[in-house]
């Protein structure tokens, strides 16, 4: 699995709008953030546009995203936000320079569908994290704690602590007492993101189902039912008869529903049968506390502890 190299200073952070439209003043108030911690910054020529719900038409989304990857100058590609449109484009992208000169990318949500391209496709980790918005008003030489959104700021600053390489290796906690928790450290690499779209990549060449490692989820804005659906898909076809653990980030904004009761019960439920560990309320997803996972990174699970590599 190809590791890109760190991050570090004076290097070029390329910001891509891949999927959905975002407010062009944020992402120049993003890059102004950017300079400010000492790298430099190129916005994609449709970054800032708009086309519908998206960023631009599919052909110039694809053309900056292709680019960005190709271009060796470009350490990071950051992502402008989610949304939807990856789909519609991620499958004609072109891995062949990206791989002579590989850069870290980073985004969530409707990002996943690149996530998993890169690790079918090019064999390459990404980071599960924080997009340009988060980096807005972003100040280093505060305590996170003063910041005016501090679960922002800690996410931005583990983010940059990923691509700087400042650790080894990364560990998060579950305090859900409701987690199934390793009797016996289990090792895998780390494979997810956003359930809607891993479920939809199913039976694609981008299906990441076919891992056998440990696999991390989170969603926003689905119905009970339709999470319960996405996770039967993955029972039937024997997703959870390969995987080492299943890591469960935050479910925002979805509907209450006794048929399947909470979060927690309807995993329970679906995984009846299996022993692998589970643990709850991980930090990441749609929320302010949004910490970065290295996706493809070697992981471990051990008591309530996901450790996952973030060196080579």
């Amino acid at each position: 699995m190809i590791f890109p190299e760190f991050l570090q200073q004076g290097d070029l952070i390329t910001i891509v709008s891949p999927s959905g439209a975002i407010d062009g003043e944020v992402i120049e108030q993003a890059a102004a953030a950017i300079r400010r911690l000492g790298y430099s910054v190129k916005i994609a020529e449709h970054a800032k546009g708009k086309h519908h719900r998206f960023s631009a038409t599919d052909e110039e989304r694809l053309a900056d995203l292709q680019s960005a990857l190709d271009d060796p100058q470009t350490r990071v590609i950051l992502c402008g936000r989610g949304g939807y449109g990856l789909t519609r484009i991620v499958d004609r992208l072109d891995f062949s320079k990206f791989v002579e000169n590989p850069k870290f990318v980073v985004g969530f949500s409707d990002i996943t569908a690149l996530h998993a391209a890169l690790l079918t496709k090019a064999k390459c980790c990404s980071v599960h994290g924080q997009m340009a918005k988060a980096f807005v008003g972003y100040d280093a030489t505060l305590d996170k704690k003063d910041a005016e959104n501090p679960e922002v700021a800690e996410s931005v600053e583990e983010l940059l602590n990923i691509l700087t390489g400042v650790r080894r290796r990364q560990t998060y906690f579950s305090y859900n007492q409701r987690s199934r928790v390793a009797r016996d450290k289990v090792k895998g690499r780390l494979f997810g993101g956003n359930l809607s779209l891993i479920y939809a990549l199913r039976g694609t060449e981008l299906d990441i189902t076919k891992q056998s490692g440990i696999l991390y989820i989170e969603d926003i804005g689905e119905r009970m039912y339709s999470i319960d659906r996405m996770m039967q898909n993955l029972r039937m076809s024997g997703v959870f008869g390969r995987i080492k653990g299943l890591v469960v980030g935050k479910f925002t904004d979805t509907d209450i529903d006794s048929s399947f009761g909470s979060i927690e019960d309807l995993i329970f439920n679906v995984t009846k049968g299996y022993d692998f560990p589970i643990l709850f309320d991980i930090p990441f997803g749609h929320v302010d506390r949004n910490l970065p996972i290295i996706n493809g990174s070697v992981a471990t699970i051990a008591a309530n502890a996901l450790t996952f590599k973030t060196k080579k």
